[in-house]
This record gives structure tokens, sequence and C-alpha cells, in this order.
């Protein structure tokens, strides 16, 4: 019988874990790099033109790495950090090319090597439209001396010039006998004057607004399932301004917070199965009056269950393929890590709804199989994860990108990683960068412009065009109907509605697994919210009424469609409007991630007693109907409509 490794060994973590755990702290150690002062000055030359510069300084990094990179950007403009502004290796630099009414934002990052840190806190500063004025120091207007107090002063007596005593050679040259000074008067009593008043203090030169400090809390390390409080009580302003704070989920499973403008918000860690771990990471910002604002990040690891080694060989049971059976085991390995193999790294032109694929499932033990795949799409311009999904049990090696995720001529990275049934997860794929399309190629589902000015779907007696509150109406993909979205009350926290589209069933990826879709098609549209995590309803109008008692076709995050009477949609009686339950990064947000865009797919079921059933049997389906209910739905045209 062959030697069993030591239970050291089958325990110990693999390199790419040690790795990812010391990535972790390195990006907190990293984030204590922060911006302590900030001194503008500016560099006058002749009245009509002039610059300004600013100084800059930050804590240095313990150890001392081989240097700095100082990086800037304006308004509304990503950093490009292939490109610093400035690189050295003292914590202080010096900006001479600043524009004038500018507002910049600076992060600074220690290197060694080919080694580069994340950001620091970030900071902002306006250069002045107009040239500084000089104010001199003003010299205080002498005050007149004022005139002596009402007590006399004293008649002084002249004092007498001394004789001199002669000598006897030479005979000396009598000193002429001194004139008697005239007694001096004494001064009048003078009359007493006001006060003078002191002589305005110079105002002194205002010193430069310092930006606040932001601080995050500690990392922590908490189980599945815990309450966790985020901590940012040690935040602060040098001139004692009040703060405000801003609390965002940057990376990880998303994650709801109790409040994100509280210095303690809350939340629930997410569920992680035995032996596995889940980084979460959230920034910190922190604003003081004057606007000037200061970031800081901590990390959340989140850790499974106890394992349980019921044989005692030191593999825990999910790890060990003999978990009764401490003579035999094999350890659990990860799966290989996979390629993106389309789109190709720098492709362009890729279509806004493209099908992502990747290469087969491999891992080292034999009887593994593949049991679930993640994807994520981050724009390369705002660093925003747009997508990250989990599809299990079904197309896996392959991933449909829903509508309205992507942007139009924008640069994107996509990534996907492997799960075994195990629930070993494989390393992120290399990320392959590519760059969409410039335009939609596809028809408009707006409605011509001289429908758009009839159309008033919520019956409120205005045109829809014409709404000042938060609505857009589209045609549905087969022309014959019109609908619309809107907020569902009043006061709805909602930034924008920014698309809304019927789509043809057919031309979906995967197939809806029902053929009695009615006229609206595949609904599908994007919001905006204010807060990451938002929960949001909203109320969708139809030019005709739907069936109040038909069922609803909706996506879920995965992909996969469900076909429920209970799917979040409460439809109104009259069947002309349906309300929608919504949630930034919830089951029903097709992008699958919390970050402030909600993408809805959904289709209202044309059943009828009659209507053929022909499930797609290569589709995902969680089928709770009965199929029982019948719609009168279907004969909609917009031309009667608008008669």
């Amino acid at each position: 019988m062959p030697d069993l490794p030591s239970a050291l060994e089958k325990n110990s973590p693999s390199r790419s874990e040690a790795v990812r755990y010391a990535s972790a702290i390195l990006k907190k150690q990293l984030a204590w790099l922060c911006w302590f002062w900030v001194i503008a000055t500016f560099l006058l030359g002749t009245p009509a033109a002039w610059s300004a510069q600013v100084t800059l300084a930050w804590d240095a990094n313990t150890p001392a790495p081989d240097g700095y990179r100082l990086y800037r950007r304006t308004q509304n403009q990503a950093y490009n950090y292939t490109q610093p502004a400035w690189t050295g290796r003292v914590a202080t630099c010096t900006l001479t090319d600043l524009s004038d009414a500018t507002q910049y934002y600076f992060v600074v990052r220690a290197y060694s090597g080919t080694t580069e840190s994340g950001d620091s806190n970030e900071i902002s500063y306006l250069a002045s439209a107009t040239p500084p004025t000089l104010t001199p120091t003003a010299t205080p207007t002498p005050t007149a001396t004022p005139r002596p107090t009402a007590t006399p002063t004293a008649t002084p007596t002249p004092a007498a010039t001394p004789t001199p005593t002669p000598t006897a050679t030479p005979k000396p040259t009598p000193t002429p006998a001194p004139t008697p000074t005239a007694t001096p008067k004494p001064a009048a009593t003078p009359t007493p004057s006001a006060t003078p008043k002191p002589s305005a203090t110079p105002t002194p030169t205002a010193t430069p607004n310092q930006a606040p400090i932001a601080d995050a809390g500690d990392n922590q390390t908490v189980a599945s399932g815990a309450k966790v409080t985020l901590n940012g009580t040690k935040s602060y302003d040098p001139e004692g301004q009040a703060i405000t704070y801003k609390w965002t989920q940057t990376s990880g499973a998303s994650v709801s917070l109790s409040a994100a403008t509280v210095t303690k918000p809350t939340f629930s860690a997410p569920t992680v199965a035995a032996g596995q771990s889940a980084t979460l990471l959230f920034e910190l910002t922190v604003t003081d009056s004057k606007a000037l604002a200061a970031v800081d990040t901590c990390l959340v690891q989140v850790t499974g269950a106890t394992a349980v080694d019921s044989d005692g060989d030191g593999v825990s049971d999910d790890q060990d393929a003999y978990p009764s059976d401490a003579t035999q085991w094999e350890q659990n390995l990860a799966p290989s890590q996979p390629v993106i193999t389309f789109p190709a790294d720098g492709a362009t032109s890729v279509d806004l709804a493209p099908v992502l694929y990747a290469s087969a499932f491999s891992d080292a033990n034999a009887a593994d199989t593949h049991l679930k795949s993640e994807w994520r799409i981050v724009s390369k311009k705002s660093q925003k994860t747009v997508l990250q999904v989990t599809r299990k049990g079904y197309y896996l090696t392959y991933y449909r990108v829903p509508r309205l995720v992507l942007s139009k001529n924008s640069e994107y990275t996509c990534q996907v990683r492997y799960f075994d049934n195990r629930g070993a997860a494989s390393q992120w794929s290399l990320a392959s960068a590519f760059t969409t399309r410039s335009s939609n190629f596809v028809r408009s589902s707006a409605l011509p412009a001289t429908d758009s000015a009839l159309t008033d779907l919520n019956a409120n007696g205005v045109a829809d065009a014409q709404e000042t509150e938060t609505m857009l109406s589209a045609a549905a993909y087969d022309d014959q109907c019109a609908l619309a979205v809107s907020i569902a009350e009043a006061g709805e926290k909602i930034v924008s509605i920014d698309d809304l589209v019927s789509i043809d069933p057919s031309t979906e990826e995967p197939l809806p697994p029902v053929q009695d879709i009615g006229s609206y098609g595949i609904i599908s549209y994007c919001l905006q919210v204010p807060q990451a995590g938002q929960e949001v309803s909203v109320r969708l109008y139809f030019s005709e009424p739907i069936d109040p008692q038909a069922t609803w076709l909706v996506q879920g995050v995965n992909g996969a469609w469900q076909d429920s009477p209970s799917a979040g949609v409460q439809p109104e009686a009259d069947g002309a409007s349906a309300v929608r339950l919504l949630k930034d990064g919830g089951e029903n947000d097709a992008d699958g991630v919390a970050n402030g865009t909600i993408i809805d797919v959904v289709a209202p079921r044309e059943v009828a007693a009659e209507a053929p059933q022909d499930p797609n049997p290569n589709a995902a389906l969680d089928t709770n109907s009965d199929g029982a209910h019948s719609s009168t739905a279907g004969s909609c045209f917009i031309s009667s409509l608008l008669q």
C-alpha cells in the first residue's frame, strides 16, 4: 500500500489560494496610501496669461517600494493607468500644467518592479478660473497722539550751568554766563477727545481646504450567513468640517446594505459552501462641506461552514472521494482555467447582444463534472462590472448576453470561470477585451412621431410623448401594439428609463419554452436607480388589454425561463397595465449585479385552451403553470388605437 500523504499536505492551500489571500491583504495595505495635504499655488506671468499648479503629498509606503506613480483625470473621465502624470521615489510632487477652471482628481500607486498597487484614496482639486489677487497687507493709519490728560504738568526749573574751576596754566577763557531759559508755561489742560478706533486687522490669507480622511475600517473575516457591520467611524476632517458618507460594494457576491449613507451599515454575509470562501470589497467615500472627497476600501472575507472529515484522513468529506474510508482518498482539485474563445482579445464591431464562448471543461479528477459557470463583463471606461451571472446545469460553455447590457461603441472585457460538481472553482480566464459596434443594426422599436404624439397609454389626458414624469413608449415587435413603461408611483426613486424594446421570441437564446407568447413579444427595458441594490416598482402599459389571469414568462438572472403566475408581476383587473417589482442585483435583474442598473426581461403569455404547447426541450424551464388560463388579447393594431 502506498504511503498516505500527511494531513498537512492534504490541507495545505494551493498556490492560487495563497496568492488570492495575499492579494486581498495587499489591496487593503495599499489603500493606506492617503493624501494628507494639498497646496495650490498660481504662476503669474502677464496680466492676460497665467496657469495654476498644485503640490501633492501622501504617506510613504512601508516597506519602501521602488517608487510611486501619480495619475490624474478630469470630470467625467477615467484614469489612464498607462500614462502617469508623475513618477518618482519621494512621497510628494508638484504639477505645473493645470488648466484653469478645471476640476482635477488624483490617485497614487506604489510599484515594485512590474507589480503595481491599487489606487490610494482619491482627492480632487479645482483650479481657479481667475488668477488670485495678491492683496497687500494694509499699513495701519497712524493715530494722532492724544493730548495730555487733565493733570497739569509741573513747571520745570532750568538747571544751573556750573562755572568751571580755573587752573593756573593756561588762563582759562571765562565762560560767559548763560542766558536764563524762560520758564515754560504749563500746558493747557486738554479736552479729552473720542478714543480712536483701532486700525483694521489685515485679513489673513486663507489656508487651502484639506481633504477629509476616509477610513473604511479593518478587513474582516466572517462566517457564511453572519451579520456584518462596516465601520467608518474613524473617518474625520482635519478642519473639523461636517462630513458625509457613501458606501458602495465594488466586488464580490452582491449583498444589500441596510443603508449607504451612514457610518456603520450592516448586511448579511452571502451563503458560502463548506471549505469555500468569498471576498467582498467595499468602498467608502467621505466628502467634506466644501465638496472635497477621499476614498478608502475594506475587504470582507466570507468563509463556509466548518468542513466535516468523517474518516479523519485530513480531507473534508466534500473534497474526499471516499469520505468513510481513511485508507482511500482523493483530494478534489479545481477545474482547469478556461479560455475565452469568442470574442477574441481585441475584437471590434462586436454585436450588442453577443454570445460568449469558452473552452471545454477539464478537471484533473476524472470523475468530476461541470456543475456551473460564472460569467462577468467589465466596462473599461468606468471599471464597473456591468454583468456577473452564474449559469447552472445547461449551456455552460457559452452565454448569450442579454440585450441592453452593452452600449454601442464601448470597450469591455469578459471572463469566465468553471465550477465542478464538488464546488471547486477554477481560476478566472484571462480577460478578453472587445469593442462593440457603433450602431444598433436592429429595427427601432420607437413609435413613429405621429403615433407617439397621439398615444396616451396611461390615460391621464397627456400624450405619452409630452409626459413630464419618467415614461418611455415603444411599438411591439410586430408593429401591431404599443406599450410603455413608467415609474409605478409618484416619488419612486428612479434616475431614468434608458431603453424599452419588444423582442421577437424566435430570436432569443435560449428560446422561450412556449410558443403562445402574445403580440407584445418579449419586453425588455433598462432602468437606472440612484443606489446600488435598490428596490423599485414600475408600471407597464398596453394599448390593448392583456388577460389578467394569464401567466407571465420571466427570464431569471442565470438565463433560465420561468413560467409562473407569481413571477413578481401584478396585472390590473382591466388588463391595461401591470406593476413589476424589481431589485437591483436581484433574481430578476438580468445583469446579475447590484450596480445601479436594472435590466428586466419579461413577456405576458397569450394562453388559450386550445393554444399549442410545444416547449423547447433544450431550454431551461421552471414550470408552475397549469396552462388552463385563457386570454382575449391579440387584436391590437396601432391604427385602431389612433382612430
